[in-house]
């Protein structure tokens, strides 16, 4: 049994006070962020005392706040482990199909759709966005990465940056010339990589040659626990959970339209004449 599961069963079981159900909410509401808080920050979010926390704890039959936060840890990096199996295309698919084949796949499609965009906005604050938007401002250069499905967001985000700001480098290709490309990147850059269950190890290598050079790093995934979050300035989680065989993209997308319209009202003095220029030149070479 997972020890989340048995969590959640241990507090069904207990007989708690007023003050431990409140506890034990906050708790089963943030189960992927607790396990990296300390018994102080969650009595200052919840409202009570350290000690009510570690009373809470024991209660349950955790020897200390120390052994709940470890077994959690363990649960959560199995966790990740498994949703890397449990999310290629193959196991989606098998996983899927019989019950799409029996529902009304419009329906279920945007019900599918409005979850993402509502999990992803509730998880989502200005504070994160307005940053991120002034880190790709003041950037000297941008790198915007993403592959196989996120090379499509990586695409438009690029494109559409390009409109607003200088030295913007869009990597898509998952083999050695994102190494290339990104090779002489150095504090003052930044890079926006986006990536998602199954995580190739190229987003690794982006993020430790970026944070060996002291350059910003936004990363949008599907949670901030994910494995390619630990070295990034901004974790922007996203959800992307899909009907079929892959990801869901809508989500993303939209995130990408706020951090462009922050990014609009911040430049709009000084993009004014590069956006004029740029389309001058597209409509004499009719590339619209």
């Amino acid at each position: 049994m997972k020890i989340i599961t048995l969590f959640e069963k241990r507090v069904k079981e207990s007989t708690l006070t007023k003050t431990e159900k409140k506890i034990a909410d906050y708790f089963l509401e943030n189960l992927n962020n607790i396990c990296f808080m300390t018994a102080t920050s969650i009595s200052i979010e919840v409202g009570v005392s350290d000690t009510s926390i570690i009373r809470f704890i024991r209660s349950l039959g955790y020897s200390s706040y120390s052994d709940f936060q470890r077994e959690m840890k363990e649960e959560m990096v199995r966790q990740i482990n498994d949703a890397a199996n449990s999310m290629s295309p193959a196991n989606k698919y098998k996983n899927t199909i019989e019950s799409l084949s029996k529902n009304n796949l419009i329906d279920n499609l945007m019900e599918q759709t409005f979850k993402n965009l509502q999990k992803t906005f509730e998880q989502l604050n200005y504070e994160a966005i307005n940053e991120a938007a002034n880190i790709l401002v003041k950037s000297k250069h941008k790198y915007i990465i993403g592959f196989r499905g996120s090379a499509s967001l990586a695409s438009f985000m690029g494109g559409k940056l390009r409109y607003l700001l200088p030295n913007v480098s869009i990597c898509t290709h998952a083999d050695s010339e994102l190494i290339e490309q990104i090779i002489d990147i150095e504090k003052g850059d930044c890079i926006l990589l986006y990536s998602f269950p199954i995580h190739t190890k190229l987003c690794t290598s982006a993020i430790d040659i970026a944070h060996s050079k002291n350059a910003n790093i936004i990363v949008v995934t599907d949670k901030i626990t994910s494995p390619i979050a630990a070295k990034a300035d901004i974790v922007l989680p996203t959800a992307v959970d899909g009907l079929g065989f892959c990801n869901s993209y809508v989500a993303p997308l939209c995130l990408n339209d706020l951090i462009l319209l922050v990014i609009s009202d911040k430049t709009k003095n000084e993009a004014k004449d590069r956006v004029n220029d740029l389309e001058k030149y597209i409509e004499m070479h009719e590339l619209h």
